[in-house]
């Protein structure tokens, strides 16, 4: 599940933005290691894990942003849903008669879900979009999934809206598009769901299915931080780092990778140890920086990895170890990171030139 509880499908990474070139840190280096330096990343562009926990009042933080108007996908009428509600449901429940009768040999539970979707219950509806997506008492089907979401995500109910979003989002049942994905994400966003609210701010980010508006991904990403998303936390503390969609402000930053970085987040835990390191928005740390570092590392975030290295190489707020510092490097290396590999180089060359100096 996903923080939202009742949806049932886990949304996809939506790209983890592997280029870490947010801004790089400015750290203290010897000859070699001035070509080297750690790098903060970026933005996740995901769906919320499980993470229901809430942000402490520090969240607070953000109440004197005022949001622009007008810049949603659609007009927001507060009479659209009242005075189509009752129409809603009389073509959900002409609908979901045309979708047939249980399958031959379904469970009770089953026939019993049948019979109230064809009265137009929304929530009959959306449980056989749940059991035709998982397997569950049926033979899964995600096609037909998609049709009973889509019965019960037109009478409002949030929960199908956001699986219906998420259905679109990933090409499952239906072919993919982000612009109908976009369009369900808003209203389950709209109705409360946190999973959505965290992927209609990643694709107002990205672009995807909307215009790229980064004001309004900070907008849905606090709403979201708000409830206790981890994702939204440090992706806000990116906005915050870099200037996107709100001024930049790294004190605030730092605040939103600590809330983040406190529930295990890798990368905030990374960006959050690049702050401390080189003093932005709090007190330079090195101790502290090496402490967030570590936890990173630990989880195996490359850049992480080869941050701790050099750490390690130059006695930066740890005891200066050449062989923890290549044991850091050697495994940054592997995952393609390039300057861990260098590193990893130059010191097998120093500590294999020490090693030959030694006098028997």
């Amino acid at each position: 599940m996903d923080g939202e509880g009742n949806v049932l499908k886990a949304a996809k990474p939506r790209g983890s933005n592997s280029g870490k070139g947010v801004f790089r840190s400015v750290l203290a280096a010897g000859l070699f290691v001035a070509s080297l330096s750690p790098q903060l990343w970026g933005q996740d562009r995901g769906a919320a894990p499980s993470d229901s926990a809430g942000a402490n009042s520090r969240s607070d933080q953000l109440n004197y942003i005022e949001w622009p108007t007008g810049e949603d996908l659609f007009s927001r009428d507060p009479t659209d849903q009242a005075s189509n509600q009752q129409g809603s449901r009389d073509r959900s429940q002409l609908d979901a008669i045309a979708l047939g009768k249980a399958p031959k040999g379904a469970p009770n539970v089953i026939k019993s879900l049948y019979r109230a979707a064809r009265k137009g219950s929304a929530e009959a509806q959306y449980n056989l979009g749940v059991y035709f997506a998982t397997g569950e008492f049926v033979e899964e089907d995600d096609a037909l999934a998609v049709k009973w979401y889509e019965l019960a995500a037109s009478q409002g109910l949030v929960m199908a809206q956001a699986n219906l979003a998420l259905m679109y989002d990933h090409g499952e049942g239906v072919p993919e598009d982000d612009r109908k994905a976009a369009k369900w994400y808003l209203m389950a966003a709209r109705g409360g769901s946190l999973m959505a609210q965290v992927n209609i701010a990643g694709l107002y980010a990205q672009g995807s299915g909307v215009l790229e508006n980064h004001t309004q991904a900070v907008r849905w990403y606090t709403v979201a931080a708000k409830q206790g998303s981890i994702i939204a936390q440090y992706n806000l503390g990116v906005k915050f780092a870099t200037g996107g969609g709100v001024p930049k402000d790294y004190e605030r930053a730092v605040n939103w990778y600590t809330f983040a970085a406190a529930k295990g987040h890798a990368k905030a835990q990374h960006n959050l140890g690049v702050m401390y390191s080189n003093g932005y928005g709090t007190e330079q740390n090195e101790e502290e920086s090496v402490k967030w570092h570590r936890r990173s590392a630990e989880q195996g975030l490359a850049e992480a990895q080869f941050t701790l290295a050099l750490k390690y190489y130059q006695g930066s707020g740890v005891g200066q170890d050449l062989s923890a510092a290549h044991a850091w490097a050697s495994l940054a290396a592997p995952q393609g990171h390039e300057e861990a590999r260098l590193l990893q180089s130059v010191l097998e060359e120093r500590m294999s030139s020490e090693e030959t100096q030694v006098v028997p």
